[in-house]
């Protein structure tokens, strides 16, 4: 892993400087819609960073086949391992993961450090802020060259399984939209609400014009929440968020990757609805 003071953030300037052409650097597209799957792919197919790889979250960043862990299910070991070996990752390899608003870039970047690769990166900004330091789009499928050797190590002290998160000893933070939360309304998810005892601040409140907000405002975001958050959402991607944003800021923190899509699918689930305060005691 490269020193960064900002790590995993890499700047646009530093990346068009020194990663972008560099023979070492992986680089993944990983734009998506939630309720368009195909949308970053057709996306990736006008335009994207030159070299850049596509990454679909789910054939390539979630695992549709595992019951009852969410609608966008981690990948297995084996799973994440023929990826990254299919992008050509190997221990030398720097990976930098770039989309619009984060919540892509952060899952795919999530997953290889959970999986023991920490030369990984963000583009922080997005494309957009690429296009604005100047840099150019292609419309060229690059040609993989060669095929990688990664042999992942879980870090299974990031995440947190649904049996933890019933036991109420975690200050757990819920990541979606506030209406998603309270209850209000729910689109995608059969039941609504959130996870008792949850507070809520949402992934975007991280994100600012599509930049990571800096470390002090990380900290100041979350000063309310308590200890060693553990950041769910609806299915475990935009949880990344600010999983990732904790990292900048220094702050201890985990990911209960099933998320509310994994939580209801049982019928033992408990779930509160209304408003729970963003600050106050520790749980």
């Amino acid at each position: 892993m490269e020193d960064s003071v900002n790590y995993p953030l890499v700047s646009p300037k530093r990346f068009i400087k020194e990663f972008l052409y560099d023979k070492l650097t992986v680089i993944v597209d990983c734009r998506w819609d939630l309720l368009d799957k195909k949308k970053g792919y057709r996306e990736y197919l006008k335009a994207h960073i030159p070299g850049a790889i596509y990454a679909d979250m789910e054939n390539d960043l979630s695992d549709m086949s595992r019951d009852r862990a969410g609608r966008h299910p981690m990948p297995g070991p084996e799973k994440f391992k023929r990826f990254a070996e299919n992008l050509g990752v190997t221990e030398d390899t720097r990976v930098v993961a770039y989309d619009i608003d984060g919540s892509g870039a952060s899952r795919l970047w999530f997953l290889m450090y959970f999986y023991g690769h920490k030369n990984s990166y963000i583009l922080d900004g997005g494309l957009n802020a690429y296009l604005r330091e100047g840099g150019t789009l292609t419309d060229e499928i690059p040609r993989l060259e060669r095929k990688g050797r990664f042999n992942p190590v879980e870090s299974i002290d990031i995440i947190v399984r649904r049996d933890d998160i019933k036991q109420k000893r975690h200050n757990v933070v819920d990541a979606r939209e506030p209406h998603r939360y309270r209850g209000e309304s729910e689109m995608i998810d059969r039941i609504a609400g959130h996870i008792p005892g949850a507070k809520n601040l949402p992934y975007t409140l991280f994100i600012k014009d599509g930049k990571f907000k800096s470390a002090q405002e990380v900290k100041d975001i979350l000063s309310g929440v308590g200890k060693d958050p553990v950041f769910y959402c609806g299915s475990g991607v935009t949880a990344c968020v600010p999983f990732v944003a904790s990292m900048i800021a220094g702050v201890k923190a985990r990911i209960y990757p099933g998320s509310w899509s994994e939580w209801i699918s049982y019928e033992d689930t408990d779930v509160e609805t209304g408003n729970v305060s963003s600050s106050g005691k520790e749980l």
